[in-house]
């Protein structure tokens, strides 16, 4: 089992300072990056606060573009897809950049757009991207795919 860190900390008192052990696990020592990489994305689940390294305008429909491909190149299919079928569900604010996306290997994306819940989706979505759409209709979506 590992040790707990030591983080410095500046006292009241002016010009004091004292180390102090705090409980951090230690997966997260080791894993800190992580939390680094997470920390964006937590700022930017957050209405009222906008992190600085967001694109503005077409800037941010091509880095959502690329963020769906990366996940989507990343994800290891069953079987080998020759064409993979994004449903996209609602107002997707961002998803103008999906419309002529392929993989590094070629293998095309093809965008479907539903307005509706559609049990077809089931069986014909690869992957489901949710735009703006109400709560209980993204859990349908998710429930159904």
């Amino acid at each position: 089992m590992g040790h707990a860190a030591t983080i410095p900390c500046q006292t009241q008192q002016a010009g004091s300072r004292t180390d102090f052990p705090m409980s951090i696990p230690p997966i997260l020592q080791k894993k800190r990056w992580l939390l680094l990489l997470a920390a964006p994305m937590l700022i930017g689940a957050t209405k009222d606060v906008i992190p600085a390294a967001v694109p503005v305008g077409s800037d941010e429909a091509r880095a959502t573009a690329r963020m769906v491909k990366s996940v989507l190149e990343y994800t290891r299919w069953p079987q080998h897809r020759n064409v993979i079928n994004l449903c996209v569900v609602g107002q997707a604010r961002f998803g103008e950049g999906f419309a002529y996306a392929s993989l590094d290997n070629g293998v095309p994306i093809r965008r479907r757009n539903f307005s509706q819940l559609d049990a077809s989706a089931a069986t014909t979505c690869d992957a489901l991207y949710l735009g703006k759409v109400e709560t209980g209709r993204a859990r349908q979506w998710t429930a159904l795919v």
